[in-house]
């Protein structure tokens, strides 16, 4: 029995050590997942810290590459507009230039215009006055052909034409044809060649041939030389054509000094200027061209007049034919410039300058 009994008090305590080593494996076992759970979670939120570390540097570094892109922009813009400004202020130099030398160039025409206008004053009233008149000897016209028999209390008008021979020339000739009137053409000599046949025709039936130049300069500008050149060429020119005698010249833009007078007068050449000036080539208006031509006072259609006009404008010949109508019924004769100097100025004088030819 006492055998018996230590037996099971051995046994019972082997089965506790037993149990209770699986009690405390147990717990160890259980006190491991939990530590390895709290690792594992840990360890994901260090992961998502450093994965929302990593979208916010690329945030980060996508501001900063915009920024600097915005700065590259900003620097070409400013770059664009300081090349852009210095243009302008280049600009405004050479703006500041031309109104400078326009300012110059305006002063200079206008003590021009000036001195012309003193002179055409001048020169109106001396032909107003009826200045003793020039001797046969210097009168390109002494050996011409007599002048119409016109009275003495008709109202004469020269009607003159520049700048042609052109297109629109030969509609001109018909209607004065129509009319049994003259006029004086003043012909430019680089358009002779192509015009050959209309200018022939011009000269055939009794209109007068004047030289405009050969090539339409301003003869003030030129040398001697030069205004010889410009003037003989012309004269050569439509006189191989007309076969005809050539003693008025008209320099383009009215503009002469006392070096062309003292040519024409060796070249046996008078000067036309003119007392209306229709500014034809300006309105390209026939109602305006009228209106100028027809105005009151001295510089309107009076008897004695000479009337600038241009033979290359289809509005000119168009107001031409109403202007010819006209004076037709207001009792106008029209003669060439020639027949007016012959019979208001005992022909003219080579080298002096006729406005108009009032009768005395």
């Amino acid at each position: 029995m006492k055998k018996t009994s230590k037996s099971t008090r051995g046994l019972r305590a082997a089965l506790l050590a037993v149990c209770a080593g699986g009690v405390l494996l147990a717990a160890g076992f259980g006190f491991g997942i939990a530590g390895w759970k709290r690792a594992a979670d840990s360890l994901a939120g260090a992961d998502a810290q450093i994965a929302d570390g990593r979208r916010e540097r690329q945030k980060i570094q996508r501001t900063l590459n915009d920024t600097r892109s915005q700065l590259h922009d900003t620097q070409s813009q400013l770059t664009a507009a300081q090349d852009q400004a210095s243009a302008l202020e280049a600009r405004l130099v050479q703006a500041e230039q031309r109104a400078s030398a326009a300012e110059s160039d305006s002063r200079r025409l206008e003590e021009e215009k000036s001195a012309l206008q003193s002179e055409l004053d001048q020169l109106r009233k001396k032909a107003a006055a009826s200045s003793a008149a020039p001797s046969p000897s210097s009168s390109p016209s002494a050996s011409s052909s007599p002048a119409p028999s016109v009275p003495d209390s008709a109202k004469l008008i020269a009607l003159t034409f520049d700048d042609g021979p052109g297109d629109t020339t030969a509609r001109l000739l018909d209607e004065l044809k129509k009319r049994g009137m003259k006029a004086t053409f003043f012909v430019v000599g680089n358009r002779v060649g192509r015009y050959a046949d209309t200018l022939r025709r011009a000269a055939e039936e009794g209109h007068e041939i004047g030289t405009h130049t050969y090539s339409h300069p301003n003869l003030t500008k030129l040398s001697r030389a030069e205004k010889a050149e410009e003037i003989q060429s012309s004269i050569q020119a439509i006189q191989n054509v007309t076969g005809k005698p050539v003693t008025l010249l008209r320099p383009p833009g009215g503009s002469y000094d006392d070096d062309l007078k003292a040519y024409c007068r060796e070249q046996n050449l008078r000067i036309l200027y003119w007392s209306v000036d229709t500014r034809d080539w300006e309105s390209r208006s026939k109602s305006s061209i009228l209106t100028t031509a027809f105005q009151d006072g001295p510089y309107g259609i009076r008897d004695g007049a000479i009337v600038l006009m241009h033979d290359v404008y289809a509005s000119t010949v168009d107001a031409a034919v109403e202007m010819m109508d006209r004076l037709q019924k207001d009792g106008y004769t029209t003669v060439t410039v020639s027949e007016l100097l012959r019979l208001r100025c005992g022909g003219g004088a080579a080298g002096e300058v006729y406005v108009c030819a009032p009768p005395k």
